[in-house]
């Protein structure tokens, strides 16, 4: 290539000399451009053919396309409309390059942000259109937005597993009988997972808080559905001792269900004024609870039918 370099700045040379023909600077552009060309398309199908290799060759095409560049720009000036599509299409080339290795390496343990807005960086120095620059400016701008959320991705990285547990948790009692007893189970299996997204992102974060009342909330549904079946079902003295046993259970899952982190609305309009009704019943009958127990013998609260 400086071989042909230094032929073709001799021919231009000798060109402005003798101001003999504008052949030679017709024939050194065309020769140069269609170089520049051929050139882009090997990158375009190595980038293709190996994603992971895009940093290199978006970086080697930045290099051995600065001396044509300005080879070109030299001859036909800056403004010139040859140059100056030429310098956009590398810049474009260059700037997908960047897109690409991103692209592969995003959602891997291999960080492709330097490397991504180095190449982002080299294709703005090409763009002179307004597209070009646009296209560069909007790219490192959103490439910078990621960066920045780099610690955010980094915990919700490292409570996947948990989060994945708890959906999954869902999904497996959504439709089952809505019981106390499986208000319990819900409750149970879902707390440990809870508690270790507590420990990445803390107790106030948003997305632990809505998990929690998420699970709080399908339990507490079950729990009020149940309460209410049985209730509903006493038609004789007997079967006040199995209200009482359900009671109890209820009492004791709702307990689980306040000892849990929750949305401030759910838990002021929703959970305590039926813990509330829970806990009138539980005393009302007799039956213990964790902070009191005391006995009458009547009862007419429900708690709400609305979960």
């Amino acid at each position: 290539e400086d071989i042909l370099q230094n032929v073709y700045l001799k021919l231009w040379n000798c060109k402005k000399e003798f101001e003999s023909d504008e052949h030679i600077a017709k024939w050194l552009t065309k020769v140069c451009v269609n170089e520049s060309k051929d050139l882009l398309r090997l990158n375009y199908r190595k980038r293709k053919e190996n994603p992971a290799s895009a940093y290199i060759v978006g970086k080697e095409l930045f290099d051995f396309s600065e001396n044509k560049l300005s080879f070109v720009k030299n001859i036909v000036g800056k403004n010139d409309l040859q140059f100056t599509s030429l310098s956009d299409k590398i810049s474009d080339e260059i700037l997908q390059c960047g897109i690409t290795y991103f692209k592969k390496y995003r959602d891997t343990s291999t960080d492709p942000s330097d490397y991504t807005m180095e190449l982002f960086i080299k294709a703005k120095k090409y763009a002179i259109g307004s597209v070009a620059k646009q296209r560069c400016e909007e790219n490192t701008d959103n490439l910078q937005e990621w960066i920045d959320e780099k610690p955010e991705r980094d915990k919700q990285k490292k409570i996947a597993v948990d989060f994945e547990k708890i959906i999954n948790i869902l999904q497996k009692y959504d439709g089952r009988p809505e019981t106390v007893t499986n208000a319990d189970n819900l409750l149970t299996e879902s707390i440990p997972h809870l508690r270790n997204i507590k420990n990445v992102l803390g107790v106030n974060d948003q997305l632990y808080l809505r998990l929690s009342t998420r699970i709080a909330s399908q339990a507490l549904a079950y729990i009020i559905e149940d309460i209410n079946d049985v209730q509903s079902n006493i038609q004789h003295s007997y079967q006040l001792n199995n209200f009482k046993t359900a009671l109890r259970n209820a009492i004791l899952a709702a307990n689980k269900i306040k000892s849990l982190d929750l949305e401030y609305d759910f838990k002021t309009n929703r959970l305590n004024d039926n813990y509330n009704t829970l806990a009138n019943l539980c005393r009302q009958l007799g039956v213990s609870t964790a902070s009191s127990s005391s006995s009458t013998t009547t009862y007419t609260p429900r708690p709400s039918s609305q979960p």
